[in-house]
């Protein structure tokens, strides 16, 4: 991963919306299955102004894109979720597919699991939580991108829960 314009091997999706310039804040690059990406870093006043969660990440119409609320450490590999879900995003359990092959690289990206699960538990819970504000007003797609993100909420839980009682057994 390295801080970087485009360069010609550098994969840009699209071109980002010009609604979305006054937010960028700058850019990063990925490596994916032989391909370098290029993802923007998106500040904070993009989610006041839009009502979103401060931690957020983009990876719908050609845009890729992350908070730059996300701690560093970790903005590669909430990228590549974005990136790779791309692929998955049709099928019912697509996020909760990319989350757990995200979770398979966090070792050989060097991120320590024990500090990025409570992180990404709080990612989705927040994600959720603004989606469930607007479930009234949702459409069937959103409804349905909802139940995803649920999924992988819950399954983030269900992994914190494991590895504190895990950390509980331990101390005894």
């Amino acid at each position: 991963m390295s801080t970087s314009e485009s360069t010609p091997s550098t994969v840009i999706l699209s071109e980002r919306p010009k609604w979305l310039d006054p937010y960028i804040s700058g850019s990063d690059t990925i490596e994916f299955e032989g391909k370098t990406y290029r993802y923007d870093l998106v500040s904070p006043g993009f989610a006041q102004r839009n009502r979103t969660p401060h931690i957020f990440a983009i990876g719908t119409n050609g845009v890729l894109a992350v908070s730059k609320t996300i701690p560093k450490a970790f903005r590669s590999i909430v990228a590549l979720h974005e990136l790779m879900e791309r692929d998955a995003c049709d099928r019912e359990d697509g996020c909760l597919e990319t989350l757990m092959r995200e979770l398979e690289l966090l070792e050989p990206m060097g991120i320590d699991r024990k500090e990025y699960l409570p992180f990404r538990e709080i990612f989705f819970a927040q994600v959720v939580s603004h989606y469930e504000g607007r479930a009234n007003l949702a459409t069937a797609a959103e409804k349905l991108h909802l139940a995803r993100l649920r999924r992988s909420y819950e399954y983030l839980k269900e992994l914190n829960a494991a590895a504190g009682k895990e950390a509980t057994e331990k101390k005894e």
